[in-house]
């Protein structure tokens, strides 16, 4: 399929940014004053420094490979195409079963199921709310339990707030494209984004989005 980014981050009416070890990096510098942000990408490390103007603020946003370990997890699929407050109907199920059962939850996994490449139509597309939960369960209706297995990730940890999701995106997917030629990866796939709880209620996990995409060395 043509590739599709996912949208830009927080609108006024949604989130979360979908829509949105060892490292290399390509920092994102975001510096802010009252009325004026820009934002300058450079190709090499990057050692901040103390700001010389008041009221200057640099943000520095790394790109890195990553071990991720394997979750297990209580699972909703979604097939259809982006849409606002994605995959919250599902989380709102995922986290009403799991407060029932009285099943210890993690992290928040949205996951891409079709990778950059493929063809499937947008109403085709297929989604994951993914709840991390802890001990021995059961599913219940839709929802299944599974194991996300271990793999090797390229990731960024940005506030939506402060830096766009279109920005993070883009650059990361660019910057993919570059480790594949220099042969650093052989192949890049789905998105995923992780938060540490409820990014619509949760303003700290809000703060500490992440995007990753999984990628084969």
């Amino acid at each position: 399929r043509n590739r599709k980014l996912p949208a830009p981050t927080k609108t006024s009416s949604s989130r979360p940014a979908f829509g949105l070890a060892e490292t290399d990096s390509l920092p994102l510098i975001v510096a802010t004053t009252p009325n004026v942000t820009t934002r300058i990408l450079r190709d090499k490390p990057y050692v901040p420094t103390r700001a010389g103007v008041a009221g200057v603020k640099a943000l520095v946003v790394d790109f890195e490979f990553k071990r991720e370990p394997a979750y297990t997890v209580a699972a909703i699929r979604y097939v259809g195409p982006f849409r606002e407050n994605h995959l919250r109907k599902e989380f709102k199920e995922l986290v009403s079963w799991a407060s029932k059962a009285k099943v210890p939850t993690g992290k928040w996994i949205f996951r891409e199921i079709d990778g950059p490449f493929s063809r499937r139509p947008d109403n085709k597309r297929r989604w994951e709310a993914c709840l991390v939960i802890r001990g021995k369960a059961r599913g219940r209706g839709r929802i299944r339990i599974k194991k996300i297995p271990a793999s090797t990730v390229a990731r960024v940890v940005f506030d939506p707030d402060k830096v766009s999701a279109r920005v993070v995106y883009h650059g990361l997917s660019d910057w993919l494209r570059w480790r594949k030629k220099d042969k650093t990866i052989k192949g890049i796939g789905p998105t995923r984004e992780v938060y540490a709880g409820d990014p619509w209620t949760n303003a700290r996990a809000w703060s500490r989005a992440e995007v990753q995409y999984l990628v084969r060395k």
